[in-house]
């Protein structure tokens, strides 16, 4: 490769926008980390952001980013997809320009006309759950996940679950594995930050009437697939109310979730809605553990988050939660008994809390190891000899 020559990489901003999911912490966090990377002297990064003209300019909350972000205003990425959908696509390099490398995070790989393309899978849940997306959602992907099994140079899963589904699935395989980056524990555990950290934790425990180690802890947008009606019928079938045990939930409201909230006031159960940073935190640190029974994911970054802080986690037995924790206790996301009984389980037994709390340190530690900037690298080295 030519080290004097700088290759252009288009990189897929509108996962950054908000409400930002899973998706555009994926892409921020290895942002962060490849602006970092002495190896990027090769590339120039350039974002892009389709959005409608009619539409208020939007902060995409990237202040520790550097890279730019072009701003496309003539056509919104729905319609823009639709056009796809119908057969008509149009090249990006009408609205970014030329570029070497295209970098999808997102499930879709739009048209261009020279280049290369990395597009970034999630998880099949539009296959595998598709009762728990919405219409539009479902058949959006649907259609973009085709076309880039067939159009991508490269396709990157975010887990080994991921990629084993993949390969069943579709005829290809060559799918490579990049895990997300998470940092998370570690910017609110630093030395020099602890003391306002605990300050504000006091103030934001006593306003929602929380002690610490007194409440289990889930975070997760507001939606079917999360299995939270399951959750708290389990939790009301435990031994945490008479124990002073609370359930306390945050996440944004989603899709299909009337049935959660209904739950949610039945029940009297503390849902605090989308959380900062900060608060988010705060509620993984105090917590006496977290809990996710997810009826499937791709990785499940909140579970991660929480070993971030030592924590140890009730997940549902699927194989995701199994690739990700190593754990040898799971609940079965399905009935609500057994999820009771394994959240007794965990509010008696310090014993194995402490041996669970022990292993997710460990896993922190190993997603904490991996480089996956300069795994990115090595994929944009190949595409670009």
């Amino acid at each position: 490769m030519d080290k004097q020559k700088k290759y252009k990489v288009y990189i897929d901003a509108q996962p950054l926008t908000p409400p930002r999911s899973g998706v555009g912490e994926y892409l921020k966090n290895i942002l962060k980390r490849l602006e970092n990377n002495p190896r990027v002297y090769k590339y120039t990064f350039k974002m892009g952001l389709m959005r409608a003209f009619y539409k208020k300019p939007i902060d995409l909350d990237i202040n520790d980013i550097k890279t730019p972000v072009v701003i496309e205003r003539i056509i919104p990425k729905s319609v823009y997809i639709l056009l796809a959908v119908l057969g008509i696509k149009v090249p990006l390099e009408i609205f970014f320009g030329f570029n070497d490398i295209y970098f999808f995070e997102n499930f879709t790989t739009f048209k261009k006309i020279k280049g290369k393309s990395i597009t970034v899978i999630h998880d099949l849940s539009y296959l595998k759950f598709p009762d728990t997306l919405s219409k539009n959602n479902r058949l959006s992907l649907n259609y973009s996940v085709k076309d880039s099994i067939k159009n991508a140079d490269v396709i990157i899963a975010i887990s080994n679950s991921v990629k084993s589904e993949l390969e069943e699935t579709f005829d290809r395989k060559d799918f490579r594995v990049i895990y997300p980056i998470i940092e998370f524990g570690e910017n609110f555990t630093s030395h020099e930050f602890e003391e306002g950290f605990s300050d504000n934790a006091t103030k934001y425990l006593r306003k929602h009437d929380l002690e610490k180690d007194k409440y289990i802890f889930f975070i997760g947008n507001m939606e079917p697939r999360k299995n939270i009606v399951n959750l708290i019928n389990g939790y009301v079938k435990s031994d945490g109310l008479r124990n002073n045990i609370k359930l306390v939930l945050a996440g944004a409201n989603a899709w299909n979730n009337s049935e959660i909230l209904k739950s949610i006031k039945e029940n009297n159960i503390i849902s605090l809605g989308k959380v900062t940073s900060e608060e988010k935190a705060i509620l993984f640190k105090n917590c006496l553990f977290g809990i996710n029974v997810s009826m499937y994911e791709g990785f499940g970054m909140p579970v991660v988050e929480s070993f971030s802080f030592g924590k140890s986690m009730l997940l549902s037995d699927i194989p995701i939660f199994e690739e990700v924790s190593e754990y040898d206790f799971y609940t079965d996301h399905t009935d609500t008994e057994d999820i009771g009984k394994k959240i007794n389980t965990l509010i008696y037994d310090n014993e194995l809390r402490q041996r669970l709390e022990t292993k997710s340190k460990d896993r922190f530690k190993y997603f904490n190891s991996l480089h996956q900037d300069d795994e990115l690298l090595d994929i944009f080295d190949e595409l670009t000899k």
